[in-house]
This record gives C-alpha cells, structure tokens and sequence, in this order.
C-alpha cells in the first residue's frame, strides 16, 4: 500500500539528455539548405528560402523507399522557434503516387526540419545532415546559424545528423551569428556559446579573454542583474564554481526581484524543507514578483502553492493544507485534495479529515462536471471520481465501516474494471471479510502475485483458502508455490531496476566528532540513508529502519549509515540529533553531511549522490558500487524493512 506522493525506484538511465528522451526510435531526419529543396529525389519544399509565418507546401515521394508499399498519414516537423525546439504533426494526403502536406509557421521560426514514419520505422536520407534555416532581408534569421552550431557538438547532432563532433564549425558558424547580428556579441546565451567553444580550440585565448570581461563588468559604476548574469555564465564556462556561486549570490541581493533569478527563487522556493521554510520562501517570493498579478508569473502561483500545501499535508497540519489548497483553481484544487485524501488514508492518520476531504473533492468535481459540456472533460472527471470513491472506500474500511466500505468499493470496481490495485486490495479484504472466501482467494491470490505480501494480506488470504472449496491441506503447498512466484518475479523486477554506478568516497565525522569514510566498509553491503531533521517522511520511516538495523545487529557484512543533510537550521545539530535518537531508542550511526566551499555551498555528500529528495535510500556492493536508489517513505514500518531486506539479499 504504497504512499503515492512519496514513493519511487530510481531506474537505471534516469536524468536522460534531451537527445535521448526527443529520438524514440533512432530518427534521421530530413534537414536541408534554403538552396537544396530536394533530398535524395524525395522530398520537395517550397518556398525555397521562407520567412517567418509562410507556409511550407511538402511533397514526398515515397518511391524506391521504405514506404513505397505503405500508406502514409502523417509525418512530423521539427520547429525551432525563440531557440526552442518543438515537435508538430503534418496531415497527409495522397495525390497520384506522392503525398502532399503543408507546415504553417509563425513570426519566431528558425529553423525546421521534417520526418517521414511508418510502423515505427523512419525513412532515413543517404544525404542527411544539412539544415534548412528561414531568412529574412536576404540572410538567415537571427539564432539560426547558433542552433546550427549547437548540432556540431551535442548528442543530438550526431545521433540524428549523423555528425561528428566538429568544435571548428560550430564556432565558425556562431561567428557568423556574431557577424550578421552585432547585438548577438552581448547576447549572454551567444556569448557562453562562444566562450564555451574557443575553450576547446584556444584554452589561453579564451581564458583571457573571459577575465576581461568579467574585469571590465566591476569596473563599471553600476553592474546591472544582466551584467552579473554574464559573469556567472562565464565562470561556468571557466569551471569556477565557487566565484559562479558567489556572482549569483550578490545577485539575489542586489536585484532579489530580478526576473534573471526567477527560476532559482522559484526552485528553492519549491524544494523539499520543512514546511515553515517553505512558506516562507514562497510568501517572499510572491511578493517580490507580485504574482499575484503578474502576466510572466501568476501562471506558476498554482504550482507554489501546491508545493507549500503538500508539505504541511506531510507534517499533518491540516489547518494550513486547507488554507493553501483554498487558494487553487478548481482543478489543481482536485489533484491536491485527491493526493492528501490517499495520503492520510494509506498513512491511516487524521481519518476524518481524510473523510471530509474526499468528500470535499467529489462535491467539487460534481460542480465542475455541472458546468462543461465538454464531452472529454467530462470523462476526466468521471475517471477523478473514481479514484475519489477508491480513497473514500479504503478510508471508510480504516474507520471500521466495513459495510459502507464494500458496497462502495464495489461499484468502484464496477465502473473501472479492475484498473485500481488499491481498490482491487481492499475489495479483496473486505470480501474475507463478508465471508465470499471463493471471491477473495482468488482476487487475494491475483494481488500476492504482484508482490502484495503484508501481513494483514497475507492473514486474509489464509482466512479466505482455509474457508473456500480448496483441500486445507494443501494450503501450505500451494502458499510456498506463490510466494515462490512473487521471488522469482521481484528478483526479475530487481535486476532490471539494478544500477551500475561506482560510489562516491566520503568522509564525514559522526555525532559524536568520530571521522567516518566510506571506503573504510568496502567488502560489505552498505546502505546510506539521506535524510533532515525536517523532513517528515524521514522520520516516519525511522521505527522500520530500526527493526531493520536490529535485524542486521549480527550481521558483520552489513552496515547502516544514516547521512543527515540538507539542514537549513544547524546550530547544536549533532546534540539535537543524539537527543532525538536517545529519546526514540534509535541505534543509528549518523553522519553529518558538510557544506563545500568550493560548489556553491550545497552539501557535498548530497550533491555526490544527487539525494535532491529525501528521504533516499542507497544501497552500495561489496565492490563499492551503487546497486539501488529508492526515495520517500514506504507507508509502513512492515513494507521499509521488507523492501530493504530484499535488496541486501540480491546482493548478498
């Protein structure tokens, strides 16, 4: 019964690049010159030379291709418009043995390119790789020539292009950019381009050339947010973090509403901390940016909101969920109220706030629903109902109301078939429950397979079996069968979620002032648990890493090491923690995480292992090597030891 605003696996190739999440399959396109409007004679596109806002007529001659015996519906266009790149869906239509379509584009079009599909299968010119750019005034338009170059030296290029990585080109051609556009040469974004590429042909030249410029911005009588904007791109550029992280700190304070540090505001405004923090970073940043009324930033108010709202729903402070949640649209309104209603309900805490609040939701969506005719609208809200009655059903089988819970459960199965584990789980229950021992062995069986193995589970299935048609005496034979079954399928599932990355070295000092490093355990199992003292789901999971500790007390080849980062509040830390655990019977080695000097004073142990949610989980080989990530807190003290358990297991 796992928390659904908590939980997640950290799968292996996670923190894709743009290239790889945009080719799903391998696509090589079509991208050619103004001057070339015909690729391996199957392509047309006229006008040869457009400007920004023509349409582009295409014509595609499939003969002697791929699909020349196939029936094409459509194909799709790469747009880059404002430097930004864009997928779009060309309608097709046969007309003799070619198909024709066209491409409207708009004001802020660079650059397009066009693909042809079929079953999955992409057409692929022998002579791909050239780009078509838009003009205007007889030469390209202005970001054109630096998108070209960006294509010479990213995976991207090379994997749609077919290019290999050419630093030379790329600079030519964000010369040229410089060249037509004089204004380019103090275009922050063109200027790093530049920078970034010179580094890579004449490292002195560059270097050199970057500290002047930095030098000549503090000279100058007054440094605008932009000016200090460039010195922070360029000490990227240059690898200077700790000047990068000081340059953008005197940012935020000289210009704290700058729209240039919008987004790091509205980051750390949105970042996980203790609720309190939260709020106010958030009332500060509303305020400073007046999104309230603002056109560039009241569309992101929703979202800060919910951020604050579902941090005081993990601290159980409900007064200020509903306080916040009051301030959403209608439909943000929903999914927050929907995600507190299962959260208490999974938690089996505050069970009459998460009654009220179900019922709040569905009052809502019955609102909303009256006021749309929208036939798809509806639909969704009719599917938002569901999971509303699902909730309010698993909640009603917590409060003991057992026979309010089936007969809604049950009409929640009806109208969703089934699509619902949680409510399928519950169903399942209160079948035992009701005595339809048949019913329930079976559904119970058919949830057991997919690795649903809790006690209170496990016990109804064994209420259900004893009592139904099945021979009693087989119930241990056909149970070690199953449970057989949920091993190999949770062993097959494990090794796909298996990661292969070397662990980061570290060395912290514990609470009591000993140096700690992990080096030191190689040739064990060792588990890292990244956590705050306040971020709830921390703690919440601590009694079940307890028993889990206690499980491993003997085992030598095992060892937990509790890393407490992130603090926003530091002073008497390590005795407030010893305190902590003193109080609760923890037995945990705790190391404190330390803030860098040298990486824009972000905790090291944090940053090494990218823990930019906790609480995470880090499971480590006897080689040193990372096996396992899982972050949030599972629910129950039963589920974080069983889950955990069988991950040491794996690796043992």
């Amino acid at each position: 019964m796992k928390n659904l605003i908590e939980r997640r696996f950290v799968k292996p190739g996670e923190g894709q690049t743009i290239a790889q999440i945009f080719i799903k399959p391998m696509v090589l396109l079509f991208i050619f010159m103004g001057a070339t409007n015909c690729i391996a004679q199957t392509l047309t596109v006229k006008p040869q030379k457009p400007v920004p806002g023509d349409t582009l007529y295409i014509t595609y001659d499939p003969k002697g291709g791929k699909f020349e015996k196939d029936t094409l519906k459509t194909a799709t266009a790469i747009v880059f418009e404002g430097l930004m790149q864009d997928n779009k869906k060309i309608n097709l239509s046969k007309q003799g043995e070619v198909y024709v379509g066209k491409l409207v584009t708009d004001s802020t079009t660079q650059l397009v390119a066009f693909a042809f599909s079929s079953k999955k299968v992409w057409d692929t010119a022998p002579t791909y790789g050239h780009f078509y750019p838009f003009y205007k005034d007889g030469k390209t338009v202005e970001g054109a020539q630096y998108l070209m170059a960006d294509f010479y030296i990213n995976a991207t290029g090379k994997t749609l292009y077919g290019f290999n990585e050419d630093y030379q080109k790329a600079l030519q051609l964000v010369q040229e950019e410089r060249s037509q556009y004089p204004a380019a040469k103090n275009s922050i974004m063109v200027v790093q381009k530049y920078y970034q590429l010179l580094l890579k042909l004449s490292p002195e030249k560059a270097k050199t050339e970057i500290l002047g410029i930095i030098a000549a911005i503090d000279q100058q009588k007054k440094i605008t947010d932009m000016d200090y904007l460039k010195q922070f791109r360029l000490y990227e550029v240059l690898g200077m973090t700790e000047q990068a992280g000081k340059t953008i700190e005197q940012l935020a304070i000289t210009y704290p509403s700058s729209p240039v540090i919008f987004s790091k505001r509205y980051k750390d405004a949105l970042t996980p901390q203790s609720a309190g923090q939260m709020e106010a970073l958030a009332i500060k940043l509303i305020n400073d940016y007046d999104m309230l009324h603002s056109k560039d930033f009241n569309s992101l108010l929703s979202s800060v909101y919910s951020a604050v709202n579902q941090a005081y729903l993990k601290e159980f402070n409900l007064p200020k969920f509903y306080f916040y949640v009051q301030k959403q649209s209608a439909n943000v309104k929903l999914n927050n109220l929907f995600t507190a209603a299962q959260f208490l309900a999974d938690s089996q805490k505050e069970l009459d706030a998460a009654e009220k609040i179900s019922k709040w939701g569905l009052a809502l969506l019955d609102t909303t629903a009256s006021q749309t005719t929208n036939e798809k609208e509806l639909n969704r809200l009719k599917e938002k109902k569901i999971e509303f009655n699902g909730a309010l059903g698993q909640i009603f089988y917590r409060q003991q109301r057992f026979d309010e819970a089936f007969m809604l459960l049950k009409n929640v199965l009806e109208e969703n078939e089934g699509k619902l584990a949680q409510v399928n789980l519950y169903y399942a229950l209160l079948l035992a429950r009701q005595k339809d021992y048949e019913l329930a062995k079976n559904l119970l069986e058919t949830i057991i397979k997919k690795g649903e193995t809790t006690t209170e589970v496990m016990d109804a299935y064994k209420v259900a079996y004893q009592n139904s048609s099945a021979n009693k005496e087989d119930y241990e034979i056909n149970l070690s069968k199953l449970l057989a079954e949920v091993a190999k399928n949770r062993t097959a599932a494990l090794t796909k979620m298996m990661l292969n990355e070397p662990a980061p070295n570290f060395t912290l000092v514990d609470q009591k002032g000993k140096k700690v490093s992990l080096a030191a355990y190689k040739g064990k199992i060792v588990v890292l648990d990244f956590w705050a003292t306040w971020c709830i789901p921390c703690l919440q999971a601590f009694p079940g890493m307890q028993k889990l500790v206690s499980k491993y007390e003997k085992d030598t080849n095992v060892v937990f090491l509790f890393i407490n980062t992130a603090e926003t509040f530091t002073k008497d830390l390590s005795k407030r923690i010893t305190a902590y655990l003193k109080k609760n019977s923890y037995n945990f080695h705790v190391l404190l995480d330390e803030i860098g000097t040298t990486n824009g004073k972000k905790y090291v142990v944090q940053t090494q292992y990218g823990a930019s949610a906790i609480p995470l989980k880090v499971v480590i080989d006897q080689k040193g090597t990372i096996r396992f990530k899982t972050v949030g807190y599972l629910g129950s003290d039963e589920l974080v030891v069983k889950e955990l358990s069988e991950l040491i297991t794996m690796l043992k």
